[in-house]
């Protein structure tokens, strides 16, 4: 009896840290998107597919090409700063002066063309990263936690209190801020806004 009230406590706590872990994960992704968004006052849909076209990617090239999964994962963050630099060039630079319809209809519209290319290029079948690291788990108070998980994690949380260092103490993350909040302001005291809306993006 206390055997079966002990097992099911390590389970709940076991699936209570799981789930906090990916929510810093994907609080991370939330907080890139409401940067964008606070800068370019533009929805962009396709910032979730633009995520998982990236881990498609790093799963295929991981999983069949290279195992190095840190040059891998460089790879992708490479080409993902292209994309996104592509993006704003050939999107948001022509809808920030377009009324909030055109923005959504577009940026949707994008959004769905996005996740079909990934749907043509990498088909439905899911695909797993199979690599050292992210089959590897560590007990942390005898609860099994994913390794892969808690690196996630621990990047998202570095990360997020490095964007609000960034932003409170360096000259360009108080430009940000500024266009963010005052957009005819930062414009009056000159402010590149152009150069914001593609480091934001």
């Amino acid at each position: 009896m206390y055997y079966r009230i002990d097992m099911d406590f390590l389970a709940f706590f076991q699936v209570t840290s799981n789930g906090i872990l990916t929510g810093m994960i994907y609080g991370q992704m939330a907080l890139a998107l409401s940067v964008i968004y606070g800068v370019t006052r533009i929805i962009n849909f396709a910032h979730g597919d633009m995520i998982v076209g990236a881990m498609l990617f790093l799963c295929v090239v991981s999983n069949t090409y290279i195992s190095n999964l840190y040059l891998n994962f460089a790879l992708m963050l490479m080409i993902s700063i292209i994309a996104f630099f592509g993006l704003q060039k050939i999107v948001f630079n022509h809808l920030r002066l377009k009324t909030d319809g055109v923005q959504f209809i577009t940026m949707a519209a994008v959004s769905i063309i996005v996740l079909n290319l990934l749907l043509l290029i990498f088909g439905t079948d899911t695909l797993t990263l199979s690599t050292p690291i992210t089959l590897k788990s560590v007990n942390i108070f005898s609860i099994p936690l994913n390794y892969g998980k808690l690196i996630g994690a621990a990047t998202a949380l570095i990360t997020t209190m490095s964007l609000f260092i960034f932003f409170k103490k360096t000259y360009i993350g108080k430009a940000i801020k500024s266009v963010s909040i005052n957009p005819k302001g930062a414009f009056l005291i000159g402010l590149n806004q152009q150069k914001i809306f593609l480091i934001t993006s």
